[in-house]
């Protein structure tokens, strides 16, 4: 009789057991409340979907919220920080959880941080919150986390300096600018171990007044004086090794007047005293390769 006594005790405790864990986890699902600070202090609280992700996680002593976006296999999508119930940090990530980009936001500024697959800060541009246009310095860097670009923005348009850089960290190119217009001096370099002009051209007005292409031992190769000539436009590739002939305009006046030769694309534009290409010319290449308008 006392073991059967035993046998009823031990199958009530367990019953009553499972039953009260049964209720723990339903009553888990949805939120939870966790606290290492002291007793009287107030606690956080977990909201959970029906995955079981943590979708948001609150702070009352902070009046800080975090909340969570996830992707079909369980990675975190984004989270965003809330101050008083005002976004202050949004960070998004790839499937494969790797960051792609970071938004800090403060009272008038919106700060976005780009990133390369490896981690490395790719991008850093400046949005105005009250016009939703870029404003301030904006950095472009290389792979390797080297300064690639900088330019300055007001109102959603280059206003001020661009300066691209080589991989080297030498300058590539420099130049001032007014609503996205060259002003004054655009210079571009040569790439290698020595700062070597390869062009340089003078603006004012919003016309090319004059200009000079310079070999790679300084010489004097081609030129615009007094807003006539031609201008030979060189490009460099993404190694700063190979240097190609992009183009070659005829400016008269100091706009774009006759023929440009788009030597990458073999695409040739005659241009109106204004500057704007008015007809695309048919081409044709002779026995020496050489492309010829028609």
């Amino acid at each position: 009789m006392k073991v059967f006594f035993h046998f009823a005790l031990v199958l009530i405790w367990i019953l009553t057991n499972k039953t009260l864990c049964s209720a723990a986890e339903k009553k888990s699902v949805g939120e939870k409340l966790f606290s290492n600070a002291p007793a009287d202090s107030k606690q956080l609280k977990y909201h959970f979907n029906n995955r079981g992700d943590t979708v948001l996680i609150e702070f009352p002593d902070e009046n800080m919220k975090k909340q969570f976006e996830y992707y079909s296999n369980k990675k975190i999508r984004s989270e965003i920080i809330l101050y008083n119930q005002k976004k202050t940090k949004e960070s998004i990530f790839s499937s494969a959880g790797k960051i792609l980009k970071e938004i800090n936001f403060n009272s008038d500024i919106e700060t976005n941080y780009f990133y390369h697959p490896n981690g490395i800060i790719k991008r850093i541009e400046l949005i105005s919150l009250s016009n939703k246009q870029l404003h301030g310095t904006t950095t472009d860097y290389f792979i390797d986390g080297t300064l690639k670009k900088a330019e300055d923005y007001s109102a959603g348009k280059i206003n001020g300096k661009k300066i691209e850089y080589f991989r080297n960290g030498l300058v590539k190119f420099s130049g001032e600018f007014v609503d996205d217009n060259p002003v004054a001096e655009l210079t571009m370099y040569y790439p290698g171990s020595e700062k070597k002009i390869m062009s340089k051209i003078y603006y004012e007005n919003n016309k090319v007044m004059s200009s000079a292409n310079f070999s790679i031992n300084g010489e004097l190769k081609y030129f615009i004086v007094n807003g006539a000539g031609e201008f030979y436009e060189y490009g460099i590739d993404n190694n700063d090794s190979q240097i190609y002939l992009k183009s070659r305009t005829n400016y008269s006046g100091g706009l774009k007047n006759g023929i440009r030769r788009n030597c990458g694309n073999i695409h040739l534009c005659r241009w109106s005293e204004t500057g704007y290409c008015v007809r695309v010319l048919s081409i044709r290449k002779n026995k020496n390769n050489i492309t010829i308008p028609e």
